[in-house]
């Protein structure tokens, strides 16, 4: 029998900053682990560290751009963003363990201040959340042995994921997860029918550009069904620790009342780097829980780009963004691929570059690049 366990206390560090009263953290007090899994390679490139892509907002907002390519930029969040986001609020508006619980229309959720474009701060998870979650993992045996109910029984069913590490940078699609199709792909085989068909879903769902990634390689149609059950990393839970767990926390009690209900909760780790995701039933598998590691099948169809980090002149935009500070837009980072077929970043805090990458859609034009700098927009 096991008991997992796991939680978030950014609001109560928040709270301890905000008012000067100390917040301390409690410690391991000696105790020592069974077993530690090592630290896996990094997610984050150094160049990408210092070229003004380190946080996730701006990796995911570039990342939109790209899904967004061939559209014009609207003077706000493109509908779509908007229309994702409300549909989180009002799922979290119904779950009382949200931790945000307002309903928000489309219209209330674009005139936010800005983010990195294209987002404002509702498209952004808040990780400034006290929630904890946990559940007790055990054999049938031992839950008969120990007289659980069987109508309190949830199994889980598969479980797939993919370990391959490649930046954001490096990707040959920065706008598509190959990955998560292999995943999405595992985990129907275990369904036996597609996954947009499942009844009840919680996409992971930091960022926007996250979940329309995974709609895409799931096979889910965002406009005609739900895709969470919680409210989203946005309303319900923060990111980090533990918010696949809050979604099974919500999820087990629908499935102990659908009991031939299947649910798919889906995982990414980084910034849309390792994808997993889970299949959880009370009516137990034929065959027995399936887990399906496709890394390597993640790998081979994985398109990837070398980064020339002393790139000098044209380069076509795949994915940018524009960051602000203050409600004033402030810099600028664009990722585009060179003539010769490598990969450049390039930032700028040029006032006159930064209004210009504001202006039209700037995903398949060109501009010009000097090592770290973007030094124009030829159009």
């Amino acid at each position: 029998m096991v008991v997992v366990v796991g939680g978030e206390a950014k609001w109560r560090q928040l709270r301890g900053q905000i008012t000067g009263v100390p917040a301390p953290e409690t410690g391991p007090d000696g105790a020592t682990p069974t077993c530690a899994w090592p630290r896996p390679p990094t997610m984050l490139e150094h160049l990408e560290i210092h070229r003004s892509l380190a946080s996730p907002t701006h990796q995911c907002a570039v990342m939109e751009s790209a899904i967004r390519r061939g559209r014009a930029v609207a003077r706000g969040p493109r509908p779509r963003h908007g229309g994702l986001v409300s549909s989180l609020s009002q799922v979290a508006a119904g779950n009382p363990d949200a931790w945000n619980r307002t309903a928000m229309t489309v219209d209330r959720c674009s005139p936010h201040r800005w983010s990195p474009e294209p987002y404002t701060k509702p498209a952004c998870s808040q990780w400034n959340v006290d929630q904890a979650a946990a559940f007790v993992l055990c054999s049938a045996a031992t839950a008969e042995a120990v007289a659980v109910p069987r109508d309190r029984w949830v199994f889980p069913v598969a479980g797939a994921e993919s370990n391959l590490m490649v930046p954001m940078t490096q990707r040959g699609e920065i706008h598509r997860s190959p990955a998560a199709v292999e995943v999405g792909r595992a985990l129907a085989a275990a369904a036996g029918r597609p996954l947009g068909e499942l009844e009840l879903l919680e996409v992971y769902s930091c960022f926007p550009s996250a979940v329309q990634m995974q709609a895409e390689a799931f096979g889910i149609d965002l406009d005609a069904r739900p895709f969470s059950v919680t409210g989203g990393m946005h309303f319900a839970g923060g990111p980090l620790n533990s918010f696949t767990l809050q979604a099974l926390a919500r999820l087990v009690p629908m499935l102990r009342a659908e009991p031939s209900a299947t649910a798919l909760v889906s995982s990414i780790s980084g910034l849309v780097t390792k994808v997993g995701g889970g299949l959880w039933s009370a009516t137990p598998p034929d065959d027995g829980f399936v887990d399906v590691d496709v890394t390597e099948a993640a790998a081979a169809t994985t398109e990837t780009r070398t980064v020339d980090a002393d790139h000098a002149g044209a380069a076509t935009v795949v994915g940018y963004t524009v960051a602000h500070a203050g409600g004033a837009p402030v810099d600028a980072v664009v990722v585009a691929d060179s003539p010769g077929g490598t990969r450049a970043v390039a930032c700028t805090g040029d006032a006159d570059l930064v209004a210009g990458l504001r202006e039209g859609e700037w995903c398949g034009r060109t501009v010009a690049v000097r090592g770290a700098s973007l030094v124009g927009l030829e159009g």
